[in-house]
């Protein structure tokens, strides 16, 4: 008998990717190269037979909470490429936006006859850190690939959950103390959810602190006051409790400290901390964490939580283009090669400085004949090295609520928050052209800042620029990841508001983490 070859798999379909209410086509593709079917796993064949005629890719997660998630599957069983048969442009810009943002889809499937999910499809960048994580992925330097695709099996429990005594079978305090040795602090290292990680750094040796909470009575010259246990300084007087065992002195705000504690409640205040922008940047050593809960923040939030870790994120004002564009072009592609920092650019701000340096002219003309001054900037912004954007609205954000306690399902309102709205503008920049942001930029000038002085300008803007980097200090992505905020301003401008944002230039800005250094060794 002659030995029969097995037919390689292959999948082709239309492919769908939902941007809001709709579902967007991305054109004709096709899954191939599949590897060798392993550990006995579900085969994509199975998520995709003959008579799926398309392809959904699922809701999209950061790369992070994804990796978290690998522990409740099993491991992959099979990997292909995602290849395009058909609008391949499209299809980059989607990779590059996931690139950027960490991203990785995410999409059930089930075989027919069966009611419960049996496995999941995972669609990621041929870049994506998650790639990591896998052994086995198909990577080829001679075939250009956009995406892998990967299935993993739901993980089964091998034994059933055992049952939880009831109080008739077992006396719960038979075996308890009659007198619990500081009933106090053993009550707040549990209702704080005091983390082990913290108990180790504090306790290596003594390390001074202070503690910043929402209160009338927070004294800001500098000394701490009494905690007392009225409302909201519940928890900041039982973290007190807890750092007395440490023999660390609570220094107020203004003193040296290794350590800044703050109230969940408290971190759009944090900056009217003295000197908090020094602090971010010349003492990498201060150790930022929040602590304790509030009805107006998610409860995934709550407790302890490292912030502010390293890195930054920067911005300009139109000052600054103007005055110095080569050292914004400079900046720019340093901070494209260094992951611990972000850039990002206000719509109105680039065009301010589009009216300031082109005056009556017809910069769109200028751009047409290829000689645009801040081509350079339009083209980071479309290769996603710079962000075109505001921060997102904080009083909506989506681990918000607007009303406490009283969220609608997600499905109930959708589309109903600002954030919704910031959201479908992102995904409309995402797909324009270097020729449509700049138009956009123009726009965004003229709307909101037209009809004002020109001699107001650098104040308006000013004034912006650091409102929207406050509010960039309270988005938790941002706080989980980045520790400084800079506003790079022209040499003779002289911000009067803060707001904890760093103002600098581009002749004297430091990164301060050696980066700079080392890529010029190293070019």
């Amino acid at each position: 008998m002659p030995v029969k070859i097995p037919k390689i798999w292959k999948w082709s379909g239309d492919m769908f990717c939902s941007q809001g209410k709709d579902s967007v086509a991305y054109g004709q593709v096709s899954l191939t190269d599949a590897t060798p079917v392993a550990n006995n796993g579900m085969p994509l064949s199975i998520a995709f037979p003959a008579t799926v005629t398309s392809l959904q890719f699922g809701s999209m997660y950061h790369v992070a909470d994804v990796s978290n998630c690998l522990s409740s599957w099993m491991p992959v069983s099979q990997f292909a490429r995602l290849v395009p048969l058909e609008h391949i442009g499209r299809l980059k810009t989607l990779s590059k936006y996931m690139e950027k943002h960490g991203l990785v889809a995410v999409s059930p499937t089930k075989p027919s006859f069966e009611e419960t999910i049996e496995s999941h499809v995972l669609y990621f960048p041929a870049s994506s850190p998650i790639i990591k994580s896998f052994s086995g992925v198909p990577i080829s330097k001679n075939v250009e690939t956009l995406f892998f695709v990967a299935i993993l099996a739901r993980r089964v429990r091998d034994k059933p959950p055992a049952p939880a005594p009831s109080l008739s079978e077992h006396n719960v305090f038979k075996d308890q103390p009659k007198y619990i040795k500081n009933a106090e602090l053993q009550h707040a290292l549990r209702t704080l959810r005091y983390p082990p990680w913290l108990h180790d750094f504090l306790s290596h040796r003594p390390r001074d602190y202070c503690v910043w909470y929402d209160d009338d009575k927070q004294n800001m010259r500098g000394k701490q006051m009494p905690f007392d246990l009225k409302g909201g300084n519940l928890e900041t007087y039982w973290l007190a409790t807890i750092l007395e065992q440490y023999g660390g002195v609570n220094k107020g705000y203004k003193a040296d400290v290794e350590v800044i504690f703050v109230h969940v409640g408290a971190v759009k205040t944090l900056h009217k901390v003295g000197a908090l922008v020094e602090r971010r940047a010349k003492r990498p050593d201060i150790l930022f964490v929040t602590f304790g809960t509030h009805q107006r923040v998610h409860p995934e939030r709550w407790g302890f939580r490292r912030i502010y870790p390293v890195g930054g994120i920067m911005t300009f004002t139109p000052k600054a283009l103007v005055e110095d564009p080569l050292g914004i072009h400079q900046r720019v592609s340093q901070i494209s090669e260094n992951s611990n920092w972000e850039a990002y650019i206000m719509p109105a701000v680039l065009g301010m400085a589009v009216h300031m340096h082109y005056k009556n002219g017809d910069a769109l003309e200028t751009f047409d004949k290829g000689e645009f001054l801040y081509d350079f900037l339009l083209t980071a912004i479309d290769e996603g090295k710079v962000s075109f954007m505001c921060s997102p609205p904080t009083s909506s954000h989506p681990v918000c609520p607007t009303e406490p306690f009283k969220t609608k399902p997600f499905s109930e309102r959708r589309f109903e928050e600002p954030v919704h709205e910031w959201l479908l503008d992102q995904a409309l920049i995402i797909a324009a052209g270097p020729r449509q942001i700049l138009e956009c930029s123009i726009r965004e000038f003229r709307t909101k800042y037209a009809n004002k002085s020109e001699d107001l300008y650098p104040t308006l803007v000013q004034a912006d620029l650091s409102h929207d980097l406050w509010l960039m200090q309270q988005q938790p992505v941002i706080m989980d990841r980045y520790r400084r905020f800079v506003a790079l301003k022209g040499e003779l401008e002289k911000p009067s508001d803060r707001n904890g944002v760093e103002w600098s230039t581009t002749s004297t800005f430091d990164y301060k983490d050696n980066f700079c250094k080392y890529m010029q060794r190293n070019a």
